[in-house]
């Protein structure tokens, strides 16, 4: 009958609209799905664009611009070295979700003004806010390190301030006593600023780019990095590296958790110091510090550490700067067994929290001096008349106060 088919027709619409009301409508979220663990950054072989011409290549053509027309090259990289070098730069790389963005209006109106803009943890303000609702991948960090002060407002650092070392960086999580002191408009005082120059043109990036890696003190406390330099990093880019700060974080140091953990931070420093050897020709300055996520109760026996580095100063007679940094309770115990007849004194009464270890396997100390400032990892300390102190040996620094017992 007509009102049969006219009813077939009314539902057969009907399931149309609803079947396209079901697409356009709200879908459930999909499962975020993290990328590999496994699957790292590494440099694309072969490259399928290649920015940097090889070394043998001829140099970029003369541009227009009266930058590169009417200024001669030296003064060009004079500009280059005042714009972009000279300074301490972080470098890491972590596999992590991403950091929530924090609200910059909210910082204007008075808020704290935390390094690089990066926003606190509700639960632990000393880390950074993650936004878990993402992936999880590798992601590449960097900033310019503000945990010092600049070179002419050295006199904020008060006697009784925590030591601005490598062991205490917390740049990455935003909590960094003296970024307000360093100049320029916030937050991109915190950031280097050279992508848009390397970016302008292909003799811009190759006049600039080796001032980064050449005139910087590069911070790395990854051990991604630390274990693939040679898959992250164009072999050009590592033969420039000069000066570096690198803070090896391990589990476990202590003997007493077992054989097979001790052994593994011994062999993984001896891993590290083979990499610097074999892939960073240019290096000149290092300052390695060690540091564990546990209390070292326990005397620590560092001396498979101290032989490892002892050969590394050997194997590189080019380098003019070494320092080892220790775990306050490593130390403690190194002082014991190094002084002989007594532990020099601090104004205060405390015993030198350094030793300089010669490659003989001996410790010599250092006398009273600037007892107005305080000792610094990084004063010029003169122990011996030869300018080049790793001709001898290398300083052994009391580091790491406290474990870091939160790991983001």
């Amino acid at each position: 009958m007509p009102w049969v088919d006219t009813r077939r027709k009314v539902r057969s619409v009907c399931r149309r609209v609803w079947a396209r009301l079901a697409e356009s409508g709200p879908r459930p979220p999909e499962p975020v799905v993290d990328e590999p663990e496994e699957v790292l950054p590494f440099l694309p072989d072969p490259r399928p664009r290649c920015i940097t011409p090889p070394p043998s290549a001829a140099p970029p053509r003369q541009e227009q611009c009266l930058f590169f027309r009417k200024l001669p090259p030296e003064i060009r990289i004079q500009i280059y070295n005042h714009a972009f070098g000279n300074q301490t730069l972080h470098m890491d790389l972590e596999y992590t979700w991403p950091d929530k963005p924090r609200s910059r209006v909210a910082d204007e109106n008075g808020g704290t003004r935390r390094h690089c803009a990066i926003a606190p943890n509700a639960n632990f303000p000393a880390y950074r806010k993650l936004d878990s609702k993402q992936p999880r991948a590798w992601r590449w960090w960097g900033s310019v390190c503000h945990r010092e002060p600049p070179p002419h407002k050295l006199s904020v650092i008060h006697r009784w301030d925590e030591e601005p070392a490598p062991w205490v960086d917390n740049c990455r999580n935003g909590r960094v006593k003296y970024c307000a002191a360093w100049g320029g408009a916030w937050p991109e005082r915190c950031q280097t600023g050279v992508m848009g120059w390397l970016l302008s043109c292909r003799l811009a990036y190759v006049e600039a780019i080796d001032i980064l890696y050449r005139q910087n003190t590069l911070h790395i406390d990854s051990h991604a990095i630390f274990e693939n330099l040679d898959q992250l990093f164009l072999a050009q880019r590592l033969s420039c590296i000069s000066s570096l700060e690198i803070k090896y974080n391990t589990n476990i140091l202590t003997e007493s958790w077992g054989l097979y953990p001790y052994m593994e931070a011994v062999c993984g420093i001896q891993r590290l110091f083979r990499a610097l050897t074999s892939q960073l020709p240019s290096l000149r300055t290092l300052h390695l510090t060690i540091t564990s996520v546990y209390d070292l109760g326990t005397p620590v026996n560092f001396k498979l550490f101290f032989e490892a580095a002892d050969k590394f100063v050997v194997d590189n007679p080019a380098l003019t700067r070494f320092t080892l940094s220790i775990p306050r309770a490593a130390f403690q115990h190194l002082w014991v067994e190094a002084q002989t007849n007594r532990a020099p004194q601090h104004e205060d009464g405390g015993v030198e929290t350094e030793t300089f270890r010669f490659l003989n396997g001996t410790y010599g100390f250092t006398d009273q001096d600037a007892q107005e400032t305080g000792l610094r990892w990084k004063r010029d300390r003169p122990l011996r008349s030869n300018f080049k102190e790793c001709d001898n040996g290398y300083w052994v620094i009391e580091g790491q106060k406290s474990p870091f017992r939160f790991n983001f």
